[in-house]
This record gives structure tokens, sequence and C-alpha cells, in this order.
């Protein structure tokens, strides 16, 4: 019952009732946004949401939620916690795992109840709940044998069946329930649209589907089901099992839908509730994000600032992004609005063949790049154009440990040709003999593929050629093979907590136990931090879209709310340090702890001085002691970033992404051995080449 508990409040639980025609019905489509929602149910017209202090009532017409279940201490009684909300015509009710017992909350006149009403032996579990023909059915989905037990209101009376592959469950009436099951044989996944007989267990398949479907909900009103998708609602009935789009769905993990009122359906999505009234939604702007998983709270912002645009992510997940924006521009398809792109070579045709839309005639968005450091606003404005702005901004690069080279008095090295000599004299003189330490290898930035693309930014960067075919970068890669042989072989094993000269390390800093090292790949270089250390995903507008003026305005938005990280990477004027919100709320709450004990003191009875001064002494000693999470990043990581921000060098064409790309068996001949470097570096410049002539 404790796994229970812990997977109620995952998957979560609602029952819809059948609901007269209300003022709910007029509710428009929006998305409430919580730091938490452990379940949701319908009961008496009224939108019930479980939160971690307590249980709420949603008004929509006000859009506040009001607490039912009274306050204690700051909390809520614990007598009354649940784990999972549902209803039926006499209340609304909760699950409480730990005591295996139903609780209701609420009578058929909406007072405050709070008793238990049924306990159920301990070893009934799962991860549905819902009432049906004066029982109370508890389905668990998870196992191979799945068990569906009944459990009687009247008298407690448990049965149970068992029943098979099913992965998402919706009550329908009559002792049976719509299921989705899928099944994989031979590797081949077979995906069904099932009902379930809730007394025997037995499934009777009603129609294939390609759905994935995340989960759904049965209108007792309208005598329909709505399925929910990845990212997209649709509806179906039993005389028609063709399952039709009727609205799109906030981005996110599906975790429970239901239906109320007259053609609404609420869908609890991570933490956020997606209600949709299906007969006004398409009245609605909607704005098409080609980003199969996006999130929901991660354009919160946009949301709830433009409630008249419905914000709608699409796209295959199993079609790469980039593939579906070629093909939408051959055919100028107006279907997808946004594009969330990731590969950095795109930009360039984007800019060259004009796909995409100005963005610089936003003076919002153009004020947005002017304050770009220049590695950044290079790569987003050119010919005076800005065709796109970053969604997720990710940039990493090797760190050394002071400590290692203080201990074993080695120097930095310069390049990478010099850290490999390092590794090897490491494996040869100190590796068996210094257990308080460990050359991970693995974690240094030492791999082929991203050395060749940090050589080439580099070459561009220093205004060279980009020449692989050359006696230097022959013996930097047989050096690479040599040392990484050489650490496979010895098939060395860290142990304990030691430290390691070099790790892949997040720009810019939030501690001092690194220190940034850009090496150079050819020693008359100036080092860079590489397009291959930084991870990028940026919008694009179609040009063919019937909503530009929609879809600059959202990207203004998310431009103007970036998170504080991805404006302290990009903007000059954000270039400061940046207090954690931990260290910010545990302040707070400690400060607030030493004031109401300080006030205790002060009228307290000597007798009971002693303890409170006890308790004094150790929020205070608490209060300085979080001083040292004070930084999210510190005034000295942002000395450091402004050191190497220069050196970050986005290229508009990488020739060895694109080669990488390409899926060429050329870099598993050289780690093979199969060739040697001179002949790898001869055929890499012959195919670089070709890219080169291709572009052009």
């Amino acid at each position: 019952m404790k796994q229970t508990a812990r997977k109620l409040t995952v998957f979560l639980l609602l029952l819809a009732m059948s609901l007269s025609s209300t003022a709910l019905a007029q509710i428009n489509s929006t998305v409430l946004f919580h730091d938490y929602v452990g379940s949701i149910a319908i009961f008496q017209d009224e939108m019930y949401i479980l939160h971690e202090d307590g249980i709420y009532k949603q008004d929509f017409a006000a859009m506040e939620e009001t607490l039912v279940t009274g306050e204690v201490n700051g909390g809520w009684d614990t007598d009354l916690g649940v784990d999972s909300l549902l209803s039926d015509s006499s209340g609304l009710y909760g699950y409480q795992s730990r005591t295996s017992s139903l609780i209701q909350i609420l009578d058929e006149n909406s007072q405050l109840v709070g008793k238990v009403t049924l306990a159920m032996p301990e070893n009934i579990s799962g991860n549905h709940l819902f009432f049906q023909d004066q029982s109370l059915y508890v389905v668990n989905t998870y196992d191979t044998k799945q068990a569906i037990y009944k459990v009687s209101l009247a008298d407690g009376a448990v049965s149970e069946a068992f029943t098979k592959n099913v992965d998402t469950i919706t009550p329908y009436k009559d002792g049976k329930a719509l299921v989705t099951t899928s099944q994989r044989v031979n590797n081949v996944l077979t995906k069904t649209i099932s009902m379930l007989d809730l007394h025997s267990g037995e499934l009777t398949e009603l129609a294939p589907t390609d759905l994935t479907v995340r989960t759904s909900a049965y209108d007792t009103q309208r005598d329909c089901f709505y399925l929910v998708d990845i990212n997209q609602i649709y509806r179906m009935t039993a005389a028609d099992l063709t399952p039709q789009p009727i609205s799109p769905v906030m981005g996110g993990d599906k975790l429970v839908a239901a239906a109320f009122g007259d053609g609404m359906i609420a869908v609890v999505v991570d933490n956020c509730i997606d209600v949709r009234n299906l007969d006004t939604v398409a009245d609605q702007t909607t704005l098409a994000v080609r980003q199969p998983y996006g999130r929901g709270y991660a354009y919160e912002t946009y949301i709830t600032t433009h409630p008249d645009v419905t914000l709608s992510f699409v796209g295959d997940p199993n079609v790469n992004a980039e593939e579906q924006f070629a093909e939408d521009m051959a055919t100028q398809s107006s279907d997808v609005d946004i594009y969330l792109l990731t590969d950095k070579n795109m930009l360039s045709t984007v800019h060259a063949k004009g796909y995409g839309i100005d963005l610089s005639t936003d003076s919002q968005i153009k004020a947005i790049v002017d304050d770009m450091h220049p590695s950044f606003e290079q790569f987003f404005r050119r010919d005076e154009k800005i065709y796109a702005l970053p969604q997720q901004l990710y940039v990493t690069m090797i760190g050394y440990s002071p400590a290692f080279f203080e201990a074993f008095d080695f120097e930095l090295p310069a390049t990478y040709d010099q850290m490999l000599n390092l590794a090897q004299l490491w494996l040869d003189d100190y590796a068996f003999d210094s257990s308080n330490a460990f050359f991970n290898i693995d974690e240094s930035g030492l791999e082929l593929i991203p050395l060749l693309e940090r050589y080439a930014d580099e070459c561009t960067r220093n205004g060279k050629d980009i020449v692989y075919n050359t006696p230097e970068m022959a013996a930097l890669l047989q050096n690479l093979l040599d040392v990484t042989s050489a650490y496979d072989a010895e098939k060395l094993e860290r142990t304990g907590n030691p430290i390691s000269p070099f790790r892949i390390i997040d720009v810019p800093l939030s501690s001092d136990i690194y220190g940034y090292l850009p090496l150079a790949v050819n020693p008359g270089n100036q080092a860079v931090v590489s397009g291959s250390d930084i991870e990028l995903a940026y919008f694009v507008v179609n040009p063919y879209s019937t909503h530009k003026q929609e879809a600059t305005d959202f990207l203004s938005c998310m431009a103007e709310n970036w998170e504080n990280q991805m404006k302290l990477l990009l903007l000059k004027s954000s270039a400061e340090p940046t207090e954690s919100s931990y260290y910010l709320q545990e302040k707070a709450a400690l400060q607030a702890k030493l004031d109401k004990l300080t006030t205790q003191l002060a009228a307290a009875d000597p007798s009971d001085a002693a303890s409170i001064n006890a308790d004094i002494q150790q929020a205070t000693d608490s209060l300085a002691s979080i001083e040292a999470y004070r930084w999210e990043v510190s005034q000295e990581g942002i000395d450091w970033y402004l050191q190497i921000v220069d050196r970050i060098y986005l290229s508009p064409l990488n020739p060895m992404t694109i080669l990488e790309a390409s899926g060429s068996d050329l870099f598993t001949q050289l780690q093979e051995h199969a060739i040697t470097p001179p002949q790898f570096l001869k055929t890499l410049d012959e195919r670089i080449r070709s890219i080169y002539l291709e572009d052009e």
C-alpha cells in the first residue's frame, strides 16, 4: 500500500458525473497552472482539485480557488489527507492509501464530512479507482497479470478478476470500461481500443488504433468518449469507432481527463489543468508550434497573457523537425506556424532562402538581439535580418580541478595534445598508486567527432581555412587512438569519491570546484568554445503562416521571459550574479522562524527561556550556514564568463556536423583501426570539399 500511495499521486483519478447544462458550458478554454496537482474530481457542477495543503474548489467565474477541507497549522487535517479524489451523487470522496480507506469529504449538500465510509483489505492496490454499480472498482494496470477489484459499498465484500495488456481505462456503464491496449509481438506493436468487462476481465476488441492514447474520458451527457493523444483530443462514439480530432491540448504528460458540464473537458497535464470548451475551441486562433512534446509550463507566461490564442504543439515525434521544416518549405505548407529547430547549420539555409519572417521589424525583438553578446548576436542577426530566436541554450566546456593539479604539481594543458599526453603520463606512473584521484578520460571531452567539430570552428574563428589533412592533425588523432586504447585495455574503475583533473562543466560556473579550461586543437590557434559544446534550440516563423503577427508576439513574449540562465548567457545587460531560489526561500523561512522565536522569548516564562534560546541559536546557525548556497551564479562566475564569452563561436556552417549527420562510417573505420589517421583525414577533406560545393 505504501507503493500504491506513490503511484496514485502520479496516476491521477477522476470520475466525471452526468451534469446538467449550467454556466460551466460558458467557460472559455483556459489553462490553470499549479505547483502541484494530486488529483481532480467533478461534484455537483464544481471542479475540486487536490493540492498538497488540501482540497480546493475551482471558481471558474472568478478564476479563483477556495479551500474546502479546512486549514490546520498551515496545512490540512492529516486525518482527511488523501491521495486521489472521486465522486458520485452522494458526495465527494478521497482514497487514503496509508489506511486503505475511502473517505467521504463532502456530503450530497456539499458539507464537509471527513469520515471513513469504507475500509478495504491492505492487499488491494491499483492506479485507477472509480465508482460503478454501487461498488468501488480498483484496477491495477501495472503488472503483467492486471487485477480488477470490485468492493461493494454496501458491505465491503470483495471480488476480483484479471485482465492483460491494458494501458488506459475509462469507466463506462453496465459493468464495462473502455480501454486501450497494446501488445508487442515479434517486435511489432499492436494497439487497440477495446471494451473491458469489469466482472470477468474479458476484453472485446472494438477497433485497432494508431493513436498513442495517454488518458481518456466518457461524456455521459453526450454519450461519447474523448481520447487524449500526445497533443490532441479526439471524439469517438460507440456507433462510430473512428476517433475524430476536435481540439488541441496542452503539451506535457497527460495524467487524467474528465468530461463535465455541456461539452467541457479537463485534462491534467503535468501540474496544469487544461480546460477546453469543445463547442467554442474552433472559434479561437490556434498557433501551431512544431514541438510534439512541448510542455505547457515552459510557455506559461504566453498562455496566461494571451487567453484568446490556443497554443497547439504539433508534429510527429518520429519525424526529424528539420526534415519536416524542409518539406513544408518546399510545399509552402501553412499547417505549422512556428518551428523549433536544433540544427545550427539549418539557420544558414533559413537566411539564404528566406525560410522565415524577418523579426527585426519588431522593436522588442530587435532590442533583445542588440543586447546579445557578439558571439550570439552575429549568429542570430545576418545581413541585418533576424530570422530566429533561441528557446533553449546550454553552454558547456572543459573544466579543470585546481585541487588535482596542486596535489600532483602538474602544469595545466593548453591543447588537446597536451591533455592526451597528461592522460598517458597518469596511466603510466600514477593510476595504480593514487586511490584518491581518478583520470576521468570519458568525461574530459576527448571524443573524436566533437574534437573534429571544435577544430572546424576553431579554424573559422581564427580566420583560417578548414584543412584536416595535416601532419599535426594526424599525430593528434594517433595520440587519441593510442591513449583511448590504453585506457580501454586497463579498464580502470573509480572507487570512493576521488578528485578528477577534468570534467565537462556548465557555463557559467555555479561553484569554485572547477575552473574554465578552453583548449586549442591547433597550438597556433586561440581556443574557442565550439558549437559542438552548445545545445541550442531556436524558433523560426513559417513564412507561409497565416498567423505571422501572433507568431511574432509569441516569440517576443518568450524572449522577454527567458529564464535567468538564458538571459545570463545571451544578454550583456544580464551579466550579474544570480541568487538561488532555494537560498531565498530558506532564508525567508528561517528569518520568520527566528523572528517568531524572538517574540516568544520576550513573553516567555523564565523556565522556558533556555529552551527558546537554544532554538534561537539553532536558527541563527542555520541562517549562517545557508550563505554557502546563496549564489546560483556568483560574481566570480560572471567574471569568468565575461572572459570567455567572446571565445564562443557558433559557425554558420560546420561541415563536420553535416558529415556526421549523413551517417558516414568513416569515423567508425578510424576508431576500429581499419584505416590510418592520414587516410582518414585525406578522405575527410575530400568529403568536406563536396559539402561546400553542394552548398554553393
